[in-house]
């Protein structure tokens, strides 16, 4: 079972950080969104999404301000999983990478990995199985989530 979270770890981790194939192409539209928190605080906060003419993914508030429909922009598509690792408005000097992409695809596998390897050697000293557990059960459950969705 560890190699195999391991295996699906490993291939998120190089899913994001192998170059993958670069597109650049005029924007269609930015569509804002309200998102509305359904508890007391009864908050909300705005998504965003980029069309182009050949995709359609979630960008940063700082991407979907300085863009508009007919500029450029170039981004760059996962070869195992088909996500958008990063884009680039031809207005801005640097990459963007969307903050759950960056957490889903690099951060939590890194950290179970981590953690997998680490945790037996300091059994002793700290209790991390139930954190090292949780881990592993969302990891999978984004591997299913970008497998079948």
């Amino acid at each position: 079972m560890r190699a195999s979270i391991a295996l699906v770890a490993a291939a998120l981790l190089l899913d994001f950080v192998l170059p993958g194939q670069r597109f650049t192409t005029d924007v269609i539209k930015v569509d804002r969104k309200i998102q509305k928190h359904n508890n007391a605080a009864k908050g909300h906060h705005y998504s965003y999404q980029l069309s182009s003419t050949q995709h359609t993914f979630s960008v940063s508030e700082t991407v979907a301000k300085c863009t508009k429909p007919g500029d450029d922009i170039e981004y760059s598509i996962s070869r195992l999983f088909g996500e958008v690792n990063w884009c680039k408005p031809m207005q801005m000097q640097t990459r963007a990478y969307y903050s759950l992409r960056w957490l889903a695809a690099l951060l939590l596998p890194l950290s179970v990995l981590v953690l997998m390897f680490v945790a037996p050697r300091v059994k002793s000293a700290l209790d991390v199985d139930v954190l090292v557990f949780v881990l592993q059960v969302v990891l999978m459950v984004e591997f299913v989530f970008l497998v079948f969705v």
